[in-house]
C-alpha cells in the first residue's frame, strides 16, 4: 500500500518503510512481537519513494500512526526529522525507529542489535567487508566491545572516509583482499548475497577455526556465505537474526516492555534447529 493511502483509523498502528521486499520481512518479524505479546495494534507495510519521506511521516503523524520502522534508503533523513535523538553515540547520522507524536524522537537500535548477537564472542580482530551504512553499524559495536578491525571494500578508495570516521574510536586496518588471517571473526556488510549463488570472495583457506560469521544479508533461507562457514563448523550469524534484534530493540522503546525474539524468528523463518551444528566459540 502507498502511504497516501493509510488514513486515519481507530486502531493503534505502526509503519513499515523501507525497500521491498526487505520491509516484508520486518513487517513479518514486527507483527510476531506483537501476536505473542498481544498487543492489539497493526503493523502496516508501505510504500514511499525517496523523495516522499519527510511528508510520508507527516502524513503517517496526522493519520495516527504512533511509531514506524524506517529502512533504506530513508534512514539518515530519518535522523534530521527528529526532535530528539536517543543514544547519540550510536546514531552514526541514521535512524531506524521513529516514535511520533506531538514530538517525533529517533532512535538506532542497529548497533545495539548487533552487540547483542555477539556478546559471548571474545573479542579479537574482525574482518567486515563493506564501507556502507551496514558496515558503520559493526564497526561501531565492534569498537564499542573491545575489537580491533580490517576492513576490504571492492573499491578502497570509498573506505576512505569510512577510516577518517572511527578514527575517535579505533584504528581500521583497510585490507587490500578479503583475507581473514588472524581474525575471529567475518562480518558481511555488502549486498553480496542477495541473489542466489553470491558470495563474498573471502580467501577462506586462511580462516581461523572456530570464526565467527556475521552477515547482514538476510533471505528466507541462509545465504552462501553462512552455507560455507556452517560447513567449515563456523559460529554463524543469520541476517534475520540481526533484523529481529534491531526490531525487538525498537518494539521495547515504543512499547517499555520486554519482547520475546522466539516469535519474531519463527515469523520471519529462522529456525536454529534447521541450521548445520556451529561451533563454541
Amino acid at each position: 500500500m502507498h502511504w497516501r493511502e493509510a488514513g486515519p483509523s481507530e486502531r493503534t498502528r505502526y509503519a513499515v518503510i523501507g525497500e521491498p521486499p526487505d520491509f516484508e520481512l520486518q513487517a513479518a518479524a514486527f507483527g510476531g512481537a506483537f501476536r505473542s505479546m498481544e498487543v492489539d495494534s497493526d503493523f502496516v507495510p508501505l510504500e514511499c519513494a525517496r523523495d516522499e519521506f519527510v511528508d510520508c511521516i507527516e502524513h503517517l503523524n496526522s493519520a495516527g500512526f504512533k511509531g514506524v520502522s524506517v529502512g533504506n534508503p530513508h534512514k539518515p533523513v530519518a535522523a534530521k526529522l527528529a526532535t530528539q535523538f536517543f543514544i547519540v553515540k550510536h546514531s552514526l547520522g541514521v535512524a531506524n525507529a521513529l516514535s511520533l507524536g506531538p514530538s517525533i524522537f529517533a532512535q538506532n537500535t542497529e548497533v545495539a542489535g548487533f552487540q547483542n548477537l555477539i556478546a559471548n564472542v571474545q573479542p579479537g580482530t574482525a574482518l567486515v567487508l563493506g564501507s556502507g551504512r551496514a558496515a558503520r553499524s559493526a564497526i561501531m559495536g565492534l569498537f564499542d566491545t573491545g575489537w580491533q578491525v580490517k576492513l576490504w571494500n571492492r573499491n578502497l578508495l570509498r573506505s576512505k572516509p569510512l577510516v577518517t570516521l572511527f578514527l575517535r574510536y579505533g584504528n581500521i586496518i583497510p585490507v587490500t583482499q578479503p583475507d581473514p588471517s588472524g581474525c575471529s571473526m567475518i562480518v558481511n556488510a555488502t549486498p553480496i548475497g542477495r541473489k542466489a549463488g553470491e558470495e563474498p570472495p573471502i580467501i577462506w583457506r586462511y580462516a581461523r577455526p572456530k570464526t565467527t560469521l556475521v552477515d547482514y544479508v538476510y533471505r528466507s533461507v541462509p545465504t552462501e556465505f553462512l552455507r560455507t562457514g556452517q560447513r567449515m563448523g563456523f559460529k554463524t550469524v543469520d541476517g534475520r537474526e540481526l533484523l529481529v534484534e534491531q526490531a525487538a530493540f525498537a518494539v521495547e522503546w515504543w512499547l517499555q516492555r520486554s519482547c520475546p525474539r522466539d516469535p519474531m524468528l519463527a515469523a520471519v523463518g529462522f529456525k536454529k534447529s534447521l541450521a548445520m551444528p556451529t561451533a563454541v566459540p
